[in-house]
């Protein structure tokens, strides 16, 4: 709960001053291919102390002193590589002694020892640079404007991506953990923005001031950060569970309002993140604006966001969540190489729809988690070229929709896997564990095996080192009568999407309903092509519904409702929608859109590629309604030259039949074609599959 907040406009305390040199060399290196860092594991870099003019805006020019307190971790160790990109390396010192032989080629320095170093040797390395910091072509970088400058420490189009190495010289990784001081010194009335805390500032008495920043938690170089403007601090101060944790977020005045609503529910985001993942555990929470045009960065605990998402705030709340979630995945523990990059993108994008969970209930919950499934099944192999696996991308889809938007399906479908209970129970274990550290997928895989005794392999074999989507149905179900009730047999199939593996190991629910609309649910395993489990309940069951509550990331999208009244009904994500003429009484309802292949089974028609519909529900007598599926374009490339997409769409037809097996038939129907797009209608509404086509 906030307690109190108040505004700050261009006023901090005293500190120290450096003086640094001048900016006079301009250059730009853009990498291109796979290139390797410098770093390896032969040092490790303990503490970055970094003194950096941003002064001279008009030539984009920065000058800097980085001083490395570098630990030595290989015996016998002859040169240190550190990464800068394309800055100017004035001079090299090692323990503050001149090294004159030191080798720069805009890319790395390669500095040589007077003489062997043995592992566990601490070493001082200074640094003199200036230039002018480069940008990523594609995203991230440093930007220098007019009276603002801001880095974003990841290059999406940078291979390696972390992009420390475009304002000081480090070992540039995602593992390579350091603490921090920052000493920047800007033209009045610039304030410059580093993680941390603010130690002291200092008026140099030349129309200019220094800013010590104190970053005391060890973060790896793509989450430092700097960000220079004539900037408003707004603060606040948490309640955290580990006591009270300090609130900043710096704004233009003139966007000052906006960032009080935009952040009013930050406590919200914090109580839910801690009661599910544990501890906040950095030593402050703080947000910055920039004029950056292309989305958001987790610097550690000095988030950069967009100005243009602090003009309408409440419309960019799941972005301010996603990046806050970074305080923990991402973060507090990060992925060990741009392979695991779902770890820390897949969980953040999660993380937005479970705070509408933990705030707003399943409803809200699955809508969201609905929209996102909807994105990855019809998009993400668009964006990415192909179906891709979670795990081990190339470099160019480090950052693609499949890592997002795909990795919070994977992440929703583990969850399910594992059950509540132990997942966030291990979960807040493994951030204890391995904080202020990084994890790999198959340490990750071992962590959640150690801690809740069950076996992954199949899990992350498929839904994370595999491409594609595996989609479960009810094939058929058998009842006879039993001792104490019924017996039903329940057969099961998976078809594929994307894929030529087959899912194994993947366990689901089924939710058995009886004509008065009473349910019972059980848990079927679903492994192969298809199978069979066989169940005794209490009722005999009219409908068995597989997956009710959308816990498996499949190629299906599907919803439940209750209709209880005649009126319009939509299913956005489900390509469908329906007018309730007249019911008796309330009727259960559910659509699913199956993203498969539906099955040929004749010549007379050509089935639609993209997919077909399933409708299981318990109509009543008097129910009387007009059903509107929706003529989609197939999101399969190889698809679109089939002759389906030639064919003239006024001849569309609508095909029906009672389940797999059956031929399909075509159904009275109208094709209606408005406001830019194209529905076959129909009253005939019955259970069973239903598929656009053209008569053969």
């Amino acid at each position: 709960m906030s307690k109190k907040k108040s505004y700050i406009i261009n006023a901090f305390s005293i500190a120290i001053f450096l003086v640094l040199l001048s900016a006079i060399f301009s250059g730009s290196i853009y990498l291109s291919g796979e290139e390797k860092l410098a770093g390896s594991n032969k040092v490790d870099v303990i503490h970055y102390t970094l003194n950096l003019n941003i002064i001279d805006f008009a030539s984009s020019q920065i000058s800097g002193i980085a001083d490395l307190q570098v630990m030595i971790m290989e015996e016998n160790l002859s040169e240190i590589c550190l990464d800068l990109l394309s800055l100017k390396v004035d001079s090299v010192w090692i323990d503050e002694a001149s090294e004159e032989k030191f080798i720069y080629d805009g890319k790395k320095i390669t500095i040589p020892f007077r003489e062997l170093q043995k592992t566990g040797n601490t070493l001082l390395i200074t640094v003199f640079y200036h230039g002018k910091p480069v940008k990523d072509p594609k995203w991230g970088g440093f930007y220098i404007g007019e009276n603002y400058a801001f880095n974003i420490g990841v290059g999406m189009g940078f291979v390696p991506h972390p992009l420390g190495r475009v304002w000081y010289p480090c070992i540039d990784s995602f593992t390579d953990r350091a603490t921090y001081d920052y000493f920047i010194t800007v033209p009045k009335p610039s304030i410059a923005v580093c993680p941390g805390k603010l130690s002291e500032s200092f008026d140099n008495g030349d129309g200019t001031t220094t800013y010590h920043w104190m970053m005391n938690e060890s973060i790896p170089t793509y989450l430092s950060s700097v960000s220079v403007a004539n900037y408003t601090c707004i603060s606040d101060t948490l309640n955290g569970l580990l006591g009270e944790i300090p609130v900043k977020v710096f704004t233009l005045q003139k966007d000052s309002i906006n960032a009080v609503d935009g952040f009013k529910d930050l406590n919200k985001w914090l109580t839910c993140f801690e009661s599910l993942f544990g501890p906040y555990l950095w030593e402050k929470i703080g947000f910055v604006s920039v004029p950056f045009k292309s989305g958001a960065m987790e610097h550690a605990t000095m988030i950069s966001i967009p100005e243009y998402s602090l003009k309408e705030p409440g419309n960019f709340q799941d972005l301010f969540i996603h990046e806050f979630a970074h305080s923990w995945f991402g973060n507090l523990v990060t992925c060990a190489s741009p392979a695991d990059m779902w770890f820390n993108e897949g969980w953040a994008s999660y993380c937005e729809a479970l705070y509408y969970e933990y705030y707003h209930g399943q409803i809200k919950f699955r809508k969201y988690m609905r929209k996102n499934h909807l994105k990855t099944l019809k998009y993400a192999h668009i964006q990415d070229d192909a179906y891709r696996a979670l795990y081990n991308n190339p470099a160019k889809y480090t950052y693609g929709s499949t890592v997002y938007d795909e990795g919070a399906d994977v992440a929703h479908t583990l969850r399910n896997y594992i059950g509540d209970e132990k997942f966030f129970f291990t979960m807040k274990a493994m951030f204890s564990e391995y904080a202020f550290n990084h994890i790999s997928t198959s340490e990750f895989q071992e962590y959640l095996e150690r801690k809740t005794k069950l076996q992954l392999d199949d899990f992350f074999n498929f839904w994370i080192e595999n491409p594609g989507f595996p989609h479960f149905s009810i094939d058929s179900f058998s009842v006879q009568t039993a001792v104490s009730g019924y017996k039903v047999k329940v057969f099961f199939r998976q078809k594929l999407l994307g894929t030529t593996e087959y899912s194994y190991s993947n366990n689901a629910d089924l939710m058995f309903i009886n004509s008065s609309g009473d349910s019972y649910t059980e848990v079927i395993e679903l492994s192969g092509p298809h199978g069979s489990q066989e169940f005794f309940i209490s009722f005999k069951p009219e409908l068995v519904i597989l997956d009710p509550y959308e816990k498996i990331a499949d190629a299906t999208l599907d919803e439940i409702v209750t209709i209880r009244e005649a009126g319009n009904y939509s299913f956005e994500e489900s390509s469908f929608s329906m007018k309730v003429y007249s019911l008796s009484d309330s009727v259960f309802f559910r659509i699913t859109r199956n993203l498969v292949l539906p099955d040929s089974t004749g010549h007379a028609f050509i089935l639609d590629p993209a997919g077909y519909w399933t409708i299981e529900a318990l109509f009543d007598k008097s129910f009387r309604a007009e059903a509107r599926f929706l003529y989609e374009e197939s999101m399969s490339p190889e698809s679109l030259n089939t002759y389906f997409y030639k064919a003239e769409v006024k001849d569309l037809v609508l095909l029906f039949r009672e389940g797999p097996g059956d031929q399909w038939t075509d159904i009275p129907s109208t094709v209606v074609m408005a406001n830019n797009e194209t529905h076959v209608v129909s009253s005939m509404i019955n259970n069973g599959e239903y598929c656009l086509g053209f008569k053969n």
